[in-house]
């Protein structure tokens, strides 16, 4: 997680000149899906965005555990996992699904909603049998 936050807030890291580029020399060094590390985009010597104080992030992740990581480190003022060079600054921090109740400082775009009188349930109320099978988070993967 140190190795993105750093890339994303101090601009240190591998670089490249285009998204493209950093994802043709990770796949160069045989890293790919989740393993491609983070890359700083560059423009004339320069990251092209870094992350400040003030700053708002709009963020989003299939992948609720990293979701988590990345988040408190933006967020959680005692955060503890590693050093932050620049130390904890505001941000204005979006997330689009609740990744958990605890955050602090952080916004939900989308709430969780509360479903009533599922199908299941409207089954079970008529006194019918159901199989109800959940699928796996780890399958939409």
């Amino acid at each position: 997680m140190k190795l993105a936050y750093d890339a994303m807030v101090l601009g240190k890291g591998n670089q490249a000149s285009s998204a493209k580029e950093a994802v043709a020399e990770s796949y160069k060094r045989q890293e790919f899906d989740e393993f491609v590390k983070p890359t700083v985009i560059m423009k004339n010597g320069a990251p092209v965005a870094t992350i400040e104080e003030n700053d708002s992030i709009i963020f989003f992740n299939f992948r609720p555990d990293r979701a988590r990581e990345i988040t408190r480190t933006f967020t959680d003022v005692n955060f503890s996992g590693f050093e932050r060079e620049k130390g904890y600054f505001p941000v204005f921090f979006v997330c689009m699904t609740q990744y958990d109740k605890t955050f602090e400082n952080v916004v939900v775009a989308f709430k969780p909603e509360s479903l009533e009188n599922t199908f299941g349930e409207y089954i079970s109320k008529k006194g019918l049998s159901s199989l109800e099978l959940p699928r796996r988070k780890n399958m939409l993967m």
